[in-house]
């Protein structure tokens, strides 16, 4: 089991009904809240490496795959906030993947920018064959 010092954003408790980037208004002084999109990558994660996946040549496409599909479904969260009067969010997404040999994944990040807006969320999957770490970052334009 993975060992935290403190908790990620993304592992906050979420609502009956998870927010979508449109819930979140500047007039509420709300940041980029990563619980708001952690079932879209935790989705988009498990559908594209499945439990039985395995190690391949072709496992480097599979990040290139997975960034481009979390960002897709981003992009069009962001084109929903916008028409209802919100402002949109930038967003940054790293994927890492390596063969799960018993090694450990580590990943460490700063970033200077302002804390009431802006914010990340991680999201962690693992299977038998295959460790993921996604990172989504959202800075508000």
């Amino acid at each position: 089991q993975t060992h935290r010092a403190r908790p990620f954003p993304c592992d906050r408790p979420r609502a009956d009904r998870p927010r979508q980037l449109a819930d979140m208004d500047d007039d509420e002084g709300v940041a980029f809240e990563g619980e708001t999109i952690k079932p879209l990558v935790e989705r988009i994660v498990q559908k594209e490496i499945a439990p039985d996946y395995l190690w391949n040549a072709k496992s480097s496409d599979l990040q290139s795959v997975v960034i481009e599909n979390i960002l897709k479904e981003l992009a069009a969260e962001n084109e929903n906030a916008a028409r209802e009067g919100k402002r949109p969010f930038k967003f940054v997404v790293l994927c890492e993947l390596q063969q799960n040999v018993g090694a450990g994944l580590a990943n460490a990040c700063t970033c200077h920018w302002d804390s009431s807006t802006d914010g990340h969320c991680v999201f962690k999957y693992e299977t038998e064959h295959v460790q993921a770490l996604v990172t989504v970052y959202g800075v508000q334009n």
